[in-house]
């Protein structure tokens, strides 16, 4: 018997190996309106084509949003879409009432704080401290009228006729007269009593110029008398004038969301003393402001409240304000 052959490991190897794989290879070549891929392996040596063409352009969407009852609604517009879709995005429900404000600023009291001449000076003191003068000019005839004015105006232009400084002025000089006649006619009558010897002829050319002062002590009297009523006059009107004068003052911060040119700071300032008539003055000073103020505007005045805003750029300005008359 022939002995069994064996193979070597490398006969079975190259026995079982296969043929050499083939990498396939890709190209991308342009053609018209598109791109041609060719792939070649070895099942495809004379290579597979694909035609890849381009797409035809799209269409960006449109998006528009409009304000409806309680919000907005927001439409888009695409391909698929030509009529457009559309979402409404309504307001959220009210929040909760905010906070209550800081106290406003009234005035406590009007008090006569000097003197010079005739010009009075008063000071207006507000409840939160701050104070505020003005004067009262007063003319030197019986004048009853009275014209308040700013102290930095230095053409005034009216004046309050002091009758109770005429009257002050007229019952000194007529005390005065009346206090040296007396000392006068004390020194003569004393000198007379101590001289009895004198005729008396003498005595009645004395007496009857006695009784002519008399008289005229009577006249002084009832002028005096009348000089009073006229005082009792004046502070009368004094007293109408002031309750005419009544100042209020308080301080407004106004806002503004919209962009210049447009502005959307107007805000309706109330009275807390409702006037007689719309015949008031509003005065106004810019204490606070962020960006441009413009220029203030008063406006739509009546007995019970006012309207206040700027023209300016600014998102907010505040305005301390005063008021001044209508209460006749």
């Amino acid at each position: 018997m022939n002995a069994p052959q064996h193979e070597t490991i490398d006969q079975v190897i190259g026995r079982v190996r296969g043929q050499d794989g083939v990498s396939p290879s890709i190209t991308v070549t342009d053609i018209d309106g598109g791109h041609r891929i060719t792939i070649i392996d070895a099942a495809h040596p004379s290579g597979q084509t694909v035609d890849v063409m381009d797409g035809t352009d799209g269409t960006s969407p449109t998006i528009t949003v409009t304000a409806i009852t309680g919000g907005y609604r927001i439409t888009i517009t695409d391909v698929q879409h030509p009529e457009g879709q559309s979402v409404d995005i309504l307001h959220g429900a009210k929040g909760d009432k905010g906070d209550k404000g800081d106290t406003g600023n009234g005035i406590d009291h009007i008090a006569l704080t000097s003197s010079a001449g005739v010009v009075d000076t008063y000071t207006v003191y507000y409840t939160n401290g701050d104070t505020w003068t003005y004067t009262v000019a007063n003319s030197s005839e019986s004048s009853a009228d009275r014209i308040i004015y700013r102290e930095e105006d230095p053409h005034p232009s009216g004046y309050l006729g002091n009758a109770v400084n005429d009257l002050q002025t007229a019952l000194a000089l007529i005390i005065t007269w009346i206090t040296q006649t007396e000392a006068d006619w004390g020194d003569r009558i004393s000198s007379l009593e101590s001289s009895r010897t004198t005729d008396e002829g003498r005595i009645s050319t004395l007496e009857s110029t006695a009784t002519s002062h008399g008289t005229r002590l009577t006249t002084a009297e009832g002028k005096i008398v009348s000089l009073e009523g006229r005082a009792t006059t004046a502070e009368g009107n004094i007293t109408k004038l002031m309750s005419r004068t009544e100042i209020e003052a308080g301080s407004v911060t106004l806002t503004n969301s919209q962009a210049f040119p447009f502005n959307d700071s107007q805000v309706t300032v109330p009275l807390v003393t409702e006037r007689a008539s719309q015949n008031y003055i509003v005065d106004y000073e810019v204490t606070a402001a962020v960006g441009n103020v413009g220029d203030i505007i008063v406006s739509a005045k009546l007995v019970n409240g006012f309207k206040l805003e700027y023209t300016g750029s600014a998102s907010s300005v505040t305005v301390k304000y005063q008021v001044f008359g209508g209460m006749a």
